[in-house]
């Protein structure tokens, strides 16, 4: 299954784990995906919305060779599995072949699935992200980052509520919301042995250190308190 992540850094899988860089070096192909894929309503999208939207500058034809172009680009790069009717006059993505992390947020919140929702909400909708020819995509790129946004504050405060949690929690990173809310909510356990440490690594994150320096920042606190511990004893 191809995966895309929106919600924070873009990124983009193939079926086999790997990054599919050459898909999202192109600005505006990158949008269109996103877009094919949070869009609402989700399902088929009109050709003719797209080119508006995408290539307001062009003239009928040109744009649709434009977006023609684009969707032979990504068939390619991506395979025609995980395109519904791409020679038609709609165009739609296959969701048993391809997954969003934003459609899944949103899934997991109408579900209930509290967890699951926070631990797929990485960050703002295409955070960063900027076309400056297709200012009406800006548009709904606003609006649908906000809409998100929102609703993950919205989670993100009842969890706070429920869990006795301060409410200054709420706008805190969201891996260390999830972090807290999982030491404050699960039982314990030999689960629950190794919520400081996931505690830890979250507010790393939050220091813009990457997932790679983890273990060997690990294994010298463990050295260090190793070193308190014999000191105090002797």
């Amino acid at each position: 299954m191809i995966r895309l992540s929106t919600l924070g850094v873009l990124d983009l899988q193939g079926a086999e784990g790997q990054e599919l860089r050459t898909v999202l070096a192109q600005p505006k192909r990158a949008a269109l995906l996103a877009y094919l894929a949070i869009a609402l309503p989700r399902g088929l999208h009109r050709r003719d919305p797209l080119l508006a939207l995408f290539w307001p500058e062009y003239d009928a034809e040109r744009a649709r060779n434009a977006l023609s172009q684009e969707i032979h680009f990504l068939r390619r790069s991506l395979g025609d599995a995980v395109f519904v009717r791409p020679s038609g006059e709609e165009i739609g993505l296959d969701r048993t072949a391809f997954w969003c992390d934003a459609v899944a947020f949103e899934a997991a919140l109408d579900a209930g699935k509290v967890a699951e929702a926070l631990a797929l909400y990485r960050g703002d909708l295409l955070d960063g992200f900027f076309i400056s020819d297709a200012p009406e995509f800006e548009r709904w790129l606003e609006t649908e980052r906000e809409r998100l946004r929102l609703h993950y504050l919205a989670m993100s405060t009842a969890v706070v509520a429920d869990t006795g949690v301060h409410e200054a929690a709420v706008d805190l990173p969201f891996r260390l919301v999830e972090s807290l809310v999982n030491m404050w909510t699960k039982q314990t356990g030999p689960d629950r042995s190794a919520l400081p440490e996931h505690v830890a690594d979250a507010c790393i994150r939050v220091l813009g250190m990457p997932d790679t320096t983890m273990p060997a920042l690990r294994a010298r606190t463990e050295l260090e308190l190793a070193r308190y511990d014999a000191a105090r004893a002797g």
